[in-house]
């Protein structure tokens, strides 16, 4: 798997998802996001990764307060 892809996958869908001013795409790409992260999440534990339990997609309310609601992806 190429992480650095990957992530920057992740990166590109939370920049999306925040920048939208529609609701429905908006819901999209957290969810494209959401999916990339669980797909790292699952590589990362079967190498035996130990940093893997400490990665998260966490969309903080507090950083992003024009959001209309606060969502976590694990």
């Amino acid at each position: 798997m190429d992480l650095n892809f990957q992530y920057s996958e992740h990166q590109q869908s939370l920049m999306r998802a925040m920048a939208s001013d529609d609701s429905a795409l908006r819901t999209r790409h957290f969810e494209s996001a959401g999916s990339v992260a669980r797909r790292i999440q699952d590589w990362q534990h079967a190498e035996g990764a130990n940093a893997a339990n400490d990665w998260a997609c966490v969309i903080d309310e507090a950083q992003f307060p024009n959001l209309p609601f606060q969502r976590t992806i694990a």
